[in-house]
């Protein structure tokens, strides 16, 4: 939502369907990609209120501060399922931030897992992370002139090297 030149993100509780009140999360220059973490506590954002896109995290729903997580410059936030771990991309690399909640939340470090040439999503991440953070996946980018491959019968082959397989 935009008011007076700012973009507003809100959430709207479902708990109570008479009282649908909207809860402002974030007053900033064009906040994007927010993500809340597993449990519900955290929210991940992006944002270039500094100029630069920059990976935000804030308490969620409130009260508390916000959070510089990226350092020079972060989009595309996700976040781990052990609630510690917030993965974002820094330019072409998939960077690990892992973190600490309590007694406030702080860096514990940073991590550049590895180079990516994967797509990037303006709304949402151009990739994701398996439920065990160990793994990710990431869309392939095809060029325009590719065309589609369709098999036919390839449950046959499978049926046929299973039991080859099991013969052995």
């Amino acid at each position: 939502m935009q008011e007076a030149g700012k973009w507003w993100l809100r959430a709207v509780p479902m708990k109570d369907d008479s009282a649908r009140q909207t809860i402002t999360l974030l007053n900033a220059d064009i906040p994007r990609q927010a993500r809340l973490s597993h449990d519900a506590r955290w929210l991940a954002y992006v944002s270039e209120e500094t100029g630069r896109l920059e990976v935000y995290v804030q308490p969620f729903p409130g009260p508390g501060g916000r959070y510089q997580i990226s350092s020079g410059g972060g989009v595309e936030p996700i976040w781990s399922r052990n609630r510690s771990e917030l993965f974002y991309r820094g330019g072409s690399a998939l960077i690990s931030a892992m973190l600490a909640t309590t007694p406030e939340l702080s860096i514990v470090r940073r991590d550049t897992l590895f180079m990516m040439n994967a797509l990037s999503g303006e709304v949402q991440p151009g990739y994701d992370v398996f439920p065990d953070g160990k793994r990710f996946v990431f869309p392939r980018i095809v060029s325009s002139d590719a065309a589609p491959v369709v098999v036919l019968g390839w449950m046959d082959e499978v049926r046929e090297r299973m039991a080859q397989a099991t013969r052995k």
